[in-house]
């Protein structure tokens, strides 16, 4: 079991982010955030919230990075009288212009598509299309064969660009993303894969731990984070196996604890139950039930109607 400090960590972290994400403020290809650093950097992160708003993309609330007390709440002004400056004496200060961060489509845990056309190629799998998921909701992505299931879960991991519109995800835009800020949105997101993903020479901790350590190398004790995930997907007595000795149900719990191992605010999942029987399918729901109740956006990509019987969620057609 999670010992009660963690689990009260990982609930506070899915459900009320402790900070503004100041990752999310332009971190740097170093990984300085500009609210730790000098005026100079606070202001180059303003001027760039600037541009998103001249670009069209308005804000309407938002938590601030406050250098001396870490977060606290604000209500915004609006933005366009926020970033008008007329002289270097009545200039906004650029810690004010930072309140206008992130809008209602762009805070943590929900998602929100609006016109986005995305495909392989001259090939269009989606065009114009629109979605919102509210944080902390249960969904299910449903529709036939080659609907584009996986197409969408893997725009909203970043595999996939869209070539026009407008996304966000726990408040990272896709339109603007840059390949290079591809691993910082997938150290925001987990995933869960279909055929599990795992390295057969590999322990089931090691299968945790080492995804772990490289897309998080200054996480301080990785070990713990990735043994409380095990431990979380009821996996205690099996860390040391190799992924070959687990049958098909503790592999699926492998890849979920891989994919729930930093705490991520969104849970993404590609067909997760399809290759398991009856009861480690209803093992694996019963986890993505107890994600989704810590305060996680669940999106799980499903052929079993079953699930959505059972389960009362949002559902998602693309039909």
């Amino acid at each position: 079991m999670l010992n009660p400090g963690r689990r009260d960590r990982l609930s506070r972290g899915l459900t009320e982010p402790t900070i503004a994400r100041p990752d999310l403020m332009q971190e740097t290809r170093e990984g300085g955030f500009p609210g730790k650093g000098s005026l100079s950097q606070l202001e180059t992160a303003a001027n760039r919230v600037r541009t998103y708003l001249e670009q069209g993309v308005r804000r309407t609330g938002a938590r601030v990075w406050d250098l001396a007390r870490q977060t606290v709440p604000v209500p915004v002004p609006d933005p366009d009288k926020v970033l008008v400056t007329h002289s270097a004496s009545d200039r906004v200060p650029p810690e004010v212009r930072l309140r206008a961060l992130f809008n209602s489509e762009g805070r943590p845990g929900a998602i929100h598509l609006s016109g986005i056309s995305v495909g392989y190629g001259t090939k269009e799998i989606f065009t114009n299309y629109s979605l919102k998921i509210q944080p902390g909701t249960l969904n299910f992505l449903v529709g036939p064969s080659g609907s584009g299931k996986s197409t969408l879960l893997k725009l909203l991991f970043g595999t996939l660009k869209p070539a026009s519109g407008i996304g966000w995800v726990d408040g990272i835009p896709l339109h603007t993303l840059h390949g290079w800020q591809v691993p910082r949105l997938r150290r925001r997101i987990g995933c869960v894969f279909q055929s599990f993903e795992l390295l057969p020479h590999l322990t089931a901790l090691q299968n945790v731990l080492l995804p772990l350590q490289l897309a998080h190398p200054r996480l301080h004790g990785p070990e713990g984070y990735a043994t409380d995930a095990l431990e979380m997907v009821g996996l205690t007595d099996s860390m040391s196996a190799l992924a070959t000795e687990l049958s098909g149900g503790q592999q699926q719990r492998v890849a979920i604890a891989r994919a729930i191992a930093h705490e991520p605010r969104i849970l993404l999942a590609d067909e997760p139950t399809g290759n398991l029987d009856m009861i480690s399918t209803a093992e694996v729901m019963a986890l993505f039930l107890q994600l989704n109740r810590l305060g996680s956006t669940v999106v799980i990509s499903t052929h079993d109607e079953t699930l959505i019987e059972n389960h009362p969620g949002n559902v998602i057609s693309l039909w």
